[in-house]
């Protein structure tokens, strides 16, 4: 009987155990607000609040060049570049 009830004992803490495990939280939820912050940069050019989104060490790398850029003030110039390109490519071809 008693080791019934030590059996029973285990395995109610052992799915319990495995419950609270599964009730992670989202990380979409966690990174949703980061990533928004970071799509309006590059949508927008407004690179004003950089500093909050991205790290001092921040290694941008896009094609062709696959050379790093590295660090805010370089992102910064390639958010702004890009930003100038394609509104003077939606300029001229309107």
């Amino acid at each position: 009987m008693k080791s019934i009830i030590q059996l029973t004992a285990f395995v109610t803490i052992f799915f319990l155990a495995g419950a609270f495990q599964c009730q992670r939280p989202d990380p979409a939820k966690k990174y949703d607000a980061l990533l928004n912050d970071y799509l309006a940069l590059w949508n927008t050019g407004q690179t004003e609040n950089l500093e909050k989104i991205i790290h001092p060490d921040f290694e941008l790398r896009m094609t062709p060049k696959y050379e790093a850029e590295k660090g805010i003030e370089a992102c910064r110039k390639s958010v702004c570049n890009i930003f100038l390109l394609n509104n003077h490519n939606q300029l001229f071809n309107k």
